[in-house]
Formats: structure tokens, C-alpha cells, sequence
């Protein structure tokens, strides 16, 4: 369950862990992955455009973003904003991108996370916590504790959920959260700043619905359909997931003339679903948000040419927080700066350039300059 290059984060089988998380799944989702924690989160976006983003010399770093990220997901999952443990996991997450490959920096980066949800789970069973926190609150660790000890269903009493299990868990996550949306943040103001067009329409929008005296807020989130388009065309072009999560065929099985055999791995190309012409039309390479005007396609997985979640159970859990996040952030940059590219940059000398992985970043770090466009946020 957790990324092959960090180690076993537990003993126990991949199929234990696969049974505890099918058999909490439902709960998890229920209270974590929804509106509630989804307001926890954007409360917790809310402030930090102008102050961070203004001051990072005029030039927009994804490492920039990247922090941002953590600052709410430990946020979310921990109800911790410390800067010690973000500049921890800021730490190993950019070691383990810098020294790929090698077994002892992915053994130094294991034991980092380790230490740091040590600490996080040890703050949350400190019963002075739980009198700091509000009592309408409850967070990913505190759900996951309630849960340890006690039997994954009514009918398995061999199988509990512990301590170890808990570190697992809480690296999937925050793994999960983290690279996703930085990535298809920075190919949609990638694109946006590639096609100008787009991006004053998308402004007069954001204009129109919030004014220019205050920031967006996740409610207002309904009523930008354009922004809405904006997303879904992001993911479409670059799902942040190009190969979906790997399956397996539970049984020999012909589709279409092609004879499948049982337990056969198989590969979801989404990244090219995606830009099929025979369902996207001749433009099917370029950026055009319109084509999803009085189109009704689902980006939740009910419609296979556009599946940058996944579909099905094996569907991405966190669909409800990835959207909310990737729309509340992208709106909230759109709608507090104007954006330019550095002197001697054209909209059309942009490299769009992809590096593949598990993700699909760009090959080479965005750089724009933005100038503050809200009157009043006070």
C-alpha cells in the first residue's frame, strides 16, 4: 500500500491491508472526504494568496504551491499547521524526488515520515488535545484512533486495526493529496497563461460572481461554471494519474476480439482516452474549455472518455477534496493576481514538455510574474 521505493510501512499483507481499507472505506468517506472536512480545508486556503504568493519575489514557484499544499493537508488529515513537521515532510518529499534510485536515501526518507506521524499520533492521544479542539471538529487521526483495536467487521475478529496500520494509512493519503493537485495546478496556469483568451474570460467570471473586494470562498464554487470547464479541461489533457491505477482481470475474458487472460495486469491509458479525436474532435489537442458548454460528461468516472479520477471501486476516494482543492486554489490565484510570463517569453514559446511518472509534471518548473488585482481582502 505504500510507495514500493519507501519500504513496508507494515508487516501484515498487502490483502490485510486491502481488507481494512474496503472494510473502513465507507466510514472514512463519510466523514473525511466530504463537505465538512472539505470547509476545514478551504477555511484553511483561504488567507494565504496574498501574503505568501506576493512575496515570493514576483515569480510563481511550484515549490512555492508545493508548500501551500502541505501547509492543508496537514491541515486536513493532522490539524497540525506546524511548521516543523511541514518543513519535515517538505524535506522528504523533495529528497525523495532529488535521490530516486538510491536505498538508503529511501530508507532515511521512510524513517522521517515514520518520526513525523509518530509525533502527530502522539498528539492526538495526548488527552490535553482533545480539550483544545473544537468540539465540532474531528480529524483523519482522531477518526483512525477511535478505530485501532477494535475488529475490521463484525464477522473478522482476528484482524485489528493498529498503530502500524495507522502510519500506512496516513502516508497513502498524504501522498495522494500532495503531488496531484501541484501538478494539474500548475498545467492549468500553464495553459491559461498559453492562452490569454481563456484566462480573461475565466477572470470576467470570477469578477461577475465574487467582485473585486474579497477573495473566493468554496461556496461560491457552484455558480462558476466556466472555471468548472476549466478544470475538466485541464484533466483532460493531463490527468494527473496518466495510467490510472493498475488492474487485474479476475478472469479469462474477449473484448472486442482481444482474448484477455485471466490475471492479466492491465493499463488504463487515460492521458490518451483523453485526447482521442474520434471523441474530442479534430482539436482535440488544444485547450478549449467551450467544448464542455451544454455537455453534460461527468468527471467522476460515470462517463469513460473523460476519467482522470478513475472509475468504479477502484475510483480515486478523494475525488470530493481533489476537486474542491484543485478548482478553490486555481480560483483563488486566477482572481487575487494577473499573471505574465518573464520578459522575452511568448505565449507560444511556453514548453509544455511533460516528464512521465506516476504523475505527469512539466519537465520544466512554471515561472510567471503576478500583480495583485483585489481592492480589498481586509
Amino acid at each position: 500500500m505504500v510507495h514500493p521505493n519507501l519500504g513496508r510501512a507494515s508487516p501484515v499483507s498487502d490483502l490485510f491491508l486491502l481488507h481494512l481499507w474496503l472494510s473502513k472505506r465507507d466510514l472514512l468517506l463519510e466523514i473525511l472526504l466530504v463537505s465538512p472536512c472539505c470547509r476545514i480545508f478551504a477555511c484553511s486556503v483561504a488567507w494565504w494568496p496574498r501574503p505568501r504568493l506576493a512575496s515570493v519575489t514576483n515569480l510563481f514557484y511550484r515549490v512555492q504551491v508545493c508548500s501551500e499544499f502541505s501547509f492543508v493537508a496537514c491541515f486536513v488529515f493532522f490539524s497540525s499547521s506546524s511548521p516543523g513537521v511541514q518543513i519535515l515532510l517538505l524535506r522528504v518529499i523533495i529528497s525523495k524526488n532529488l535521490y530516486q534510485g538510491l536505498k538508503e536515501k529511501f530508507k532515511k526518507t521512510s524513517k522521517a515520515f515514520d518520526q513525523v506521524f509518530d509525533e502527530i499520533i502522539e498528539e492526538h492521544e495526548d488527552p490535553s488535545y482533545k480539550d483544545k479542539r473544537n468540539v465540532h471538529s474531528k480529524y483523519f487521526v482522531d477518526i483512525l484512533l477511535s478505530l485501532m483495536h477494535q475488529p475490521m467487521d463484525h464477522h473478522e475478529q482476528k484482524h485489528f486495526i493498529d498503530r502500524t496500520n495507522i502510519k500506512a494509512i496516513l502516508m497513502d493519503m498524504f501522498a495522494a493529496s500532495f503531488d496531484t493537485s501541484a501538478v494539474a495546478i500548475e498545467w492549468a496556469m500553464s495553459e491559461l497563461l498559453r492562452h490569454p483568451r481563456v484566462m480573461k474570460k475565466l477572470q470576467d467570471e470570477l469578477t461577475n460572481v465574487v467582485g473585486i473586494n474579497r477573495v473566493v470562498e468554496e461556496s461560491d464554487l457552484t455558480k462558476l461554471s466556466y472555471l468548472n470547464m476549466v478544470v475538466k479541461e485541464t484533466l483532460r489533457l493531463y490527468p494527473v494519474g496518466p495510467l490510472l491505477i493498475p488492474r487485474e482481470s479476475l478472469e479469462d475474458i474477449t473484448i472486442n476480439g482481444y482474448f484477455i487472460k485471466k490475471k492479466s495486469r492491465i493499463l488504463i491509458n487515460a492521458w490518451t482516452i483523453g485526447r482521442d479525436p474520434k471523441v474530442w474532435s479534430d482539436n482535440a489537442e488544444i485547450f478549449y474549455p467551450e467544448r464542455f458548454v451544454n455537455n453534460d460528461i461527468d468527471i467522476r468516472g460515470h462517463d469513460f472518455q473523460l476519467i482522470p479520477f478513475g472509475s468504479g471501486r477502484r475510483g480515486c476516494p478523494g475525488i470530493q477534496l481533489g476537486l474542491i482543492t484543485f478548482s478553490l486554489v486555481l480560483a483563488q490565484l486566477v482572481h487575487c493576481f494577473n499573471w505574465e510570463l518573464p520578459s522575452g517569453i511568448s505565449p507560444n514559446d511556453l514548453d509544455m514538455t511533460e516528464k512521465f511518472g506516476l504523475s505527469l509534471p512539466r519537465s520544466n518548473h512554471l515561472l510567471a510574474v503576478p500583480s495583485y488585482r483585489l481592492l480589498n481582502t481586509a
